[in-house]
């Protein structure tokens, strides 16, 4: 049973660590993204 429970905290600390790995994409997409965005509009104030 214990073989079982650590197999389980295994698949747990994985799928947790490909959550990370696929938040900060998110996060970085969301980030150039967003600079992009905003790089325009600074260029659009500063006219």
């Amino acid at each position: 049973m214990s073989g079982f429970f650590l197999a389980l905290a295994l698949v747990l600390v994985v799928s947790i660590a490909a959550d990370f790995r696929v938040l900060n994409a998110l996060i970085c997409l969301f980030n150039s993204i967003t600079g992009t965005i905003r790089r325009q509009l600074f260029k659009g104030t500063n006219k």
